[in-house]
């Protein structure tokens, strides 16, 4: 599935907070009232029970820079579920 992190998500990210980075919000937006947790490299996400998904190289990439203080942009990427 793709994932489309919007500046929206970026300006609400927390950093170094697994269920309120960019990535956990624009995965909200896709999967309404799901559980989401991002972790290095999987997304853990479910309605009650939680299952990991793999997190592209590019959103690992994504991930690291905005936890490190760094700029980030929106981007999408795709979420092999």
């Amino acid at each position: 599935m793709m994932i489309e992190v919007r500046a929206a998500d970026i300006r609400k990210g927390i950093r170094k907070v697994p269920s309120q980075c960019p990535i956990a919000h624009a995965c909200k937006r896709a999967f309404p009232g799901a559980q989401v947790s991002v972790g290095f490299r999987t997304v853990l996400f479910g309605f009650g029970n939680t299952r990991p998904a793999r997190l592209s190289r590019s959103a690992l990439r994504f991930v690291r820079a905005f936890d490190a203080g760094r700029k980030v942009k929106p981007f999408r990427f795709w979420l092999a579920l």
